[in-house]
């Protein structure tokens, strides 16, 4: 006869598993209430005519001039971002928490869809800054589409902090944008899904030994 008791345990198993994998929210470049761009006049708000089906919700906000930085508060433990590659994308500069991590691209040699060009995971579940800025010259243009934040069900949110959180290195795609780099920022999710598959395939070799022995 097939233990009840042992199933219960196992489903039970399965089902924190299942719903304790980390949750990505993204967020609109147009979501003023979040992000602050600076100085205003730096920045346009408009669509790419004729390619709005490349970004997410059709929008994108840009800017040719060096400098021109937008800033994105959030609460989690990773930050994705997400925009246009092409051949005229300018080099953007990313600061977390008050510390520099670096200088990224999200170059092409053809135009292709919004995707992820840079994020981090593993952050401490706490309040975040971050600030992202162009890094290149007049002739290139920066455009931001989204910002996806990762949250983990099981991580405790953390208090305030002087310091900069531990975190993963940063996520830098190289090359065209691709079916690869849309899944970056899923990676760990699909990691701890990855554990999910392990047990339900546990479960159903269990259930298959109860069964032969009735």
């Amino acid at each position: 006869m097939v233990n009840t008791y042992v199933l219960a345990s196992i489903t039970l198993l399965l089902s924190t598993v299942a719903f304790a994998a980390p949750q990505n929210t993204t967020f609109d470049d147009q979501d003023f209430a979040r992000i602050t761009y600076t100085n205003p006049n730096d920045w346009q708000h408009y669509p790419l005519e004729g390619y709005e089906t490349l970004f997410y919700n059709g929008s994108r906000s840009y800017t040719y001039v060096l400098g021109a930085y937008a800033t994105f508060t959030f609460i989690g433990t990773g930050i994705y971002f997400q925009g246009p590659y092409a051949n005229d994308q300018a080099k953007r500069r990313v600061i977390l928490d008050g510390e520099e991590v670096g200088v990224f691209t999200a170059y092409a040699p053809n135009r292709a869809p919004s995707a992820v060009f840079w994020g981090t995971r593993n952050l401490l579940n706490a309040n975040h800054t971050v600030v992202v800025s162009h890094n290149d010259t007049a002739t290139e243009i920066f455009a931001m589409d989204a910002w996806i934040v990762e949250t983990d069900p099981e991580a405790t949110i953390s208090p305030p902090s002087t310091g900069t959180a531990a975190s993963s290195p940063s996520l830098q795609i190289e090359g065209s944008a691709g079916a690869g780099t849309l899944a970056s920022a899923g990676s760990y999710r699909i990691e701890r899904l990855g554990i999910t598959t392990m047990a339900v395939l546990a479960y159903t070799c269990l259930l298959l030994l109860t069964q032969r022995a009735i």
